[in-house]
C-alpha cells in the first residue's frame, strides 16, 4: 500500500473536495426527500435508491444491492420484499440461492 506523506496540500484554486461536499450533501439529500416524499406514494429514498440499482443491474443479486446502498443484508432482504409486495420488483432465484424453496 502506498503511503501518503506527512503533508498533503491541495493544488492552488481547488477547494477541499470533502469539506465541500459534506456542505452541499445534506441540503442535496434533504431536497430529495422532500420532493419524493411530495411524489412517492409510499417508496422511501432507500426503495427508491435500490429501484434506481435495479434498474441498471437488473440481474444483481441481493448482496450486491447490499454493497451498492451500504445496508445489512437482513435489512436489504426485508427492504426488496417490500417492493415485491408493491409490485415494483419481481424475485428470482438462482437455483442454489435457497434450499428447500421453489
Amino acid at each position: 500500500m502506498q503511503q501518503l506523506p506527512e503533508t498533503t496540500t491541495l493544488a492552488d484554486g481547488y477547494p477541499d473536495c470533502a469539506s465541500a461536499l459534506m456542505e452541499v450533501a445534506p441540503p442535496v439529500v434533504w431536497f430529495m426527500r422532500h420532493r419524493m416524499r411530495a411524489h412517492r406514494r409510499g417508496v422511501s429514498l432507500l426503495q427508491f435508491q435500490a429501484l434506481v440499482f435495479l434498474k441498471r443491474e437488473p440481474h444483481v443479486s441481493l448482496s450486491k444491492v447490499a454493497d451498492h446502498l451500504g445496508a445489512t443484508l437482513p435489512n436489504v432482504s426485508r427492504l426488496i420484499a417490500s417492493l415485491v409486495d408493491k409490485g415494483l420488483v419481481v424475485r428470482s432465484g438462482h437455483p442454489g440461492d435457497r434450499p428447500g424453496m421453489p
